[in-house]
């Protein structure tokens, strides 16, 4: 059987079939018409059609109006990085001054002996050093921001900054009773770093132990080798840090929220510096803390084999 297809089963404007029926002399054909197909077909996919044009026109300006604010944001951010490393330069010079103005006290003291004016100089001084690390502490958190900066790493014995660095907070330690207690179990604690940027991560953290307790500081620091790994643990009595601060912690500007913010100390930018000179010496940190009983902040390195020679 052939079934001859009109004009209008070509050109799609209706749909014909030849079915076989039970009689052999008899057959059917349908013939199916479809009036205003196009027309159908349009209001069927009207809604959908204008409501994926609104959808992706939508998506088009959102996109446009984000990326024009993340330039304008970003560019403010700039600006504001300029201010403060421009007003952090400026600083460096007051501080000088006063640092310098307290040692010709000091000297010119020691003919008259009277000890007043040696404890009013002193706490000047020591006041004036407080300054003068938030100051570095702007200014190296700025160089470690920036994409063409390189650490100066060296043959540097861990075990020799972490000392240094306690003796820098020995004020602030005979201050409030504390005491650094020193577990060295590492056999060979020489690692390949920055000694200034290391240095002020000790200093950090060991001053935020000091800063955030409620007694009199007891502060334990660790050292141990695991294979190719220094780990480094400094543990203190303080007040603690909630679970839920754990995670953004180590976040720039971030401050833990206690209730009233005028009692939180610092800028927020000591453990966030901490956490980018780790991780640009391959390093990771970590923090374990309970509200009341304490924190424990561990620092993970890798460790070499490269020593130290003694320059005589």
């Amino acid at each position: 059987m052939i079934v001859r297809q009109n004009d209008d089963v070509l050109k799609g404007k209706s749909f014909q079939q030849s079915l076989k029926s039970p009689g052999s002399q008899t057959k059917i054909d349908f013939d199916v018409h479809f009036p205003g197909q196009t027309r159908f077909i349009l209001k069927s996919v009207r809604i959908m059609f204008i409501t994926s044009v609104v959808l992706i026109l939508f998506t088009f300006f959102s996109v446009i109006l984000i990326v024009r604010y993340y330039l304008r944001e970003r560019y403010f951010a700039e600006r504001i990085k300029d201010m403060v490393g421009n007003l952090t330069h400026e600083f460096m010079t007051p501080i000088s001054s006063i640092s310098l103005a307290g040692n010709m006290i000091l000297r010119r003291n020691e003919k008259y002996g009277d000890q007043s004016i040696v404890q009013f100089a002193t706490a000047i001084k020591e006041e004036n050093r407080k300054l003068q690390l938030q100051v570095e502490r702007l200014l190296q958190m700025a160089a470690v921001e920036k994409g063409s900066f390189d650490y100066n790493k060296t043959p540097v014995d861990i075990h020799a900054l972490i000392n240094e660095a306690i003796k820098s907070l020995s004020f602030q330690l005979r201050q409030k009773d504390g005491e650094v207690v020193c577990d060295f179990q590492a056999g060979n604690p020489v690692i390949a770093a920055d000694r200034m940027h290391f240095l002020h991560v000790f200093i950090n953290l060991i001053g935020n132990s000091i800063k955030y307790s409620r007694e009199a500081p007891l502060i334990r620091i660790t050292t141990k080798r695991t294979g190719q790994k220094l780990e480094i643990s400094v543990q203190d009595n303080g007040i603690g840090i909630p679970a839920r601060e754990h995670r953004r912690i180590f976040e720039k500007y971030y401050r833990i929220q206690n209730g009233n913010k005028h009692n939180t100390k610092g800028f927020g930018i000591g453990l966030y510096y901490v956490k980018a000179v780790v991780k640009g010496h391959r390093g990771s940190i970590s923090l374990a803390s309970t509200p009341g009983e304490g924190s424990t902040f561990t620092i993970v390195l890798p460790a070499g084999e490269g020593k130290i020679e003694n320059k005589s």
